[in-house]
């Protein structure tokens, strides 16, 4: 097991990426509509805006994004 200090020693901090977990906005199931299809739920009008002002909080232009295959992502 190492220790705070050890693993400080190892990390080059130049070589530090930053990663961001992001969910999706709000969908129109979860603001309560009725859905049959998953994959194919859209982002409510609040969802819309979620997703606007989450991208708009990047500094920089991410180097990988990935993700799901779902309409609301």
């Amino acid at each position: 097991m190492f220790n705070k200090k050890e693993i400080e020693k190892e990390i080059q901090f130049d070589d530090v990426k930053k990663v961001w977990l992001i969910r999706h906005g709000q969908s129109t199931a979860n603001a309560g509509a009725a859905t049959e299809n998953h994959i194919t739920i859209p982002l409510s009008v609040d969802g819309q805006e979620q997703a606007k002002q989450i991208s708009l909080s990047f500094q920089e232009t991410p180097i990988l994004i990935i993700t799901s295959p779902f309409l609301r992502t």
